[in-house]
């Protein structure tokens, strides 16, 4: 591996951890929280209860952080 992708490889992760970071803010965790109770904890796809569900967004912007939320 060249040094370039080695850089823009340190970037991409530095960037991955800082986007997975906000997942533990509870700003973040009160709007998850608030889908699921809106959604009655069920799958907007198959309508099922009994998997684990995953708050997904209908479209992502590359600019919105967490500190952006409502």
């Amino acid at each position: 591996m060249n040094q370039d992708n080695t850089k823009a490889s340190g970037k991409t992760s530095e960037r991955r951890a800082e986007y997975l970071k906000q997942f533990k803010d509870p700003r973040w965790q009160k709007m998850r929280l608030q889908v699921f109770n809106r959604d009655e904890f069920a799958c907007q796809i198959c309508f099922g209860t009994e998997s684990t569900l995953h708050v997904h967004h209908r479209y992502y912007r590359l600019t919105k952080t967490c500190g952006s939320i409502p």
